[in-house]
């Protein structure tokens, strides 16, 4: 979405979550306090209104005491301005890379009464909440609607149940990018991507399947993509695909982990190994603006992404594509070395007489 487009959302999700806010207060609580706006046109209404009337005022004796009232009516139009416009520049250039909860805590702090001129010691609570690590290492305390919509169930209990420990985010967007562009990407000749994640978050798990069949290996791909739905937005996803993988096989599978930028998906020598083979590699993309929402594997001059009904050219283009802005590095990548593709099924245990 365009810049214009993000400040309306912004404005219209700000205005939700103080609706929701109010609705959350008790009967008689409410009663106490008036309903937000429902929107920033009716804030805008409403501000416009209380402006033409203080303007009303400013004739006479009461002229003084409208104009601290119009500085005051303005100053509110400022912070409001101020307030959407950082928020549009969070959403516009940083994302969360690590995140951690923060639990509820009971503190003390010292208030200063003027009448008898005395420190009262008062107690505090302060809310649990959720602290973002952005890309470019600042810490941000996060929206709680946001956390809600936008980090899974399993992955805010295991944030909830070590409080205070950083997690990476797993990787496992949904790329949301132009189809009239992915088609000027594909080539004739290209291998299939059998499995799609549709508005699923299971790109780890959906774009190993695709490649594992390419591959030959077809009932591991059809038990990873089996396992996709279960198993994708876990903190450990990467060593749960590694362990769906060896148990379909029935032997372990060696691997290679490569840390941020140690991969070059650009490198096509890369791609293989020293005896000229290559090997499916997970890898989690990363953009310029810090994200690593989406995850694609790789094998040889192939990209498999499980947005694509067939691999593409693993190519700039197509990598700007799969994240839906600029191609930065790898922030995570695995390397299976998978063995020789068998035929046969797996093998049925027989019960002993």
């Amino acid at each position: 979405m365009n810049k214009d487009e993000l400040t309306q959302w912004v404005r219209q999700q700000h205005f939700q979550a103080l609706n929701d806010d109010h609705q959350s207060l008790s009967r008689p609580e409410r009663r106490k306090t008036d309903p937000p706006p429902v929107n920033c046109q009716e804030w805008m209404n409403e501000w416009n209104k209380q402006r033409k009337d203080i303007e009303s005022k400013k004739k006479g004796s009461l002229q003084k005491t409208a104009d601290m009232r119009s500085a005051t009516h303005d100053r509110m139009k400022e912070d409001f301005d101020n307030m959407i416009s950082n928020e549009v520049k969070f959403w516009d250039t940083d994302q969360v890379v690590d995140m951690w909860h923060v639990p509820e805590k009971k503190t003390t702090c010292k208030k200063n009464r003027r009448k008898k001129r005395k420190n009262l010691k008062v107690l505090e609570t302060i809310r649990g909440h959720h602290v973002g690590r952005l890309d470019d290492g600042k810490h941000e305390m996060l929206d709680t609607g946001w956390v809600e919509e936008n980090i899974g169930g399993h992955m805010r209990n295991v944030l909830k149940s070590n409080a205070n420990n950083r997690h990476t985010l797993p990787a496992g967007d949904v790329n949301n990018g132009s189809v009239v562009d992915v088609n000027k990407l594909k080539v004739p000749g290209a291998p299939p991507c059998k499995f799609q994640q549709n508005d699923k978050k299971t790109c780890v798990f959906s774009s190993f399947a695709s490649c594992l069949h390419c591959l030959g290996h077809t009932h591991a791909a059809n038990r990873v993509d089996a396992l996709a739905g279960n198993h994708s937005l876990k903190v450990d996803n990467m060593d749960r695909l590694k362990c769906a993988l060896e148990e379909t096989l029935g032997k372990r599978c060696c691997t290679r982990n490569y840390k941020k930028g140690a991969l070059n998906l650009l490198d096509l020598n890369q791609q293989h190994e020293k005896s000229g083979k290559s090997f499916p590699t997970v890898a989690v993309l990363q953009g310029e603006d810090g994200g690593v929402e989406h995850a694609v594997t790789v094998y040889g001059s192939w990209l498999f992404d499980s947005n694509v009904d067939v691999a593409l050219p693993l190519n700039k283009k197509s990598l700007d594509w799969c994240i839906v802005g600029r191609f930065k590095c790898v922030h995570q990548a695995v390397r299976f070395f998978l063995p020789k593709p068998k035929n046969k099924g797996p093998v049925k245990r027989v019960k002993k007489n």
